[in-house]
């Protein structure tokens, strides 16, 4: 079942007549790879980038997920080490300063909790 959500993103994609869609959470960093509404893959991924295997009428293709600086992120989708298609999420100026502030917050948080087991 596709996801919804405010930090799901989702991407469209079309190959041989077959529909692929990709979603990514920006809160779990759980992504899913559906071909016709199936999931056919489905990781859990904290890097800057990340790639997906899948195969469509014996066509290997790959779709790659990179997140970019300050938010942005870009699905491609890669046949023969080629980008046949891409789709890029970009993020407002208060989307990163959000997203700076509580990672910032965060770590402050986590150090102040670290400090105190320590001593």
């Amino acid at each position: 079942m596709m996801q919804t959500g405010k930090t799901i993103l989702t991407s469209y994609f079309e190959w041989k007549g077959h529909d692929i869609t990709v979603q990514c959470s920006m809160l779990s960093g759980k992504e899913w790879i559906y071909v016709d509404d199936v999931l056919v893959s489905e990781k859990r991924n904290w890097r800057l980038k990340s790639s997906h295997p899948i195969n469509i009428e014996n066509d290997d293709l790959e779709i790659q997920l990179h997140m970019h600086l300050f938010g942005a992120v870009a699905v491609y989708l890669i046949r023969d080490k080629k980008c046949v298609d891409e789709y890029k999420f970009g993020m407002t100026h208060r989307q990163v300063l959000k997203g700076i502030s509580i990672a910032f917050v965060s770590g402050l948080f986590f150090g102040l909790v670290a400090t105190a087991v320590a001593t």
